[in-house]
């Protein structure tokens, strides 16, 4: 979902935890769309609960999160 000139967001809805193995599916993700459009900047958008070792992996790689209700 494209929220503004400058960031896209990838939106995940569902109720189950979003845990370590789909934070690093969500990784890939942003890297391809980087790769293509190298200075836009990615965001996760949830309404589910996330992991908090996910949390802290996504921020690291520059990912930010937008926990959604």
């Amino acid at each position: 979902e494209q929220i503004d000139a400058k960031t896209i967001a990838i939106v995940i809805n569902r109720k189950s935890r979003i845990i370590m193995a789909d934070g690093k599916k969500i990784l890939e993700k942003a890297e391809q769309i980087q790769k293509l459009r190298p200075k836009i900047n990615i965001v996760l958008q949830s309404s589910a609960p996330i992991c908090s070792k996910t949390v802290r992996f996504l921020e690291s790689k520059g990912i930010q999160l937008i926990l959604l209700k």
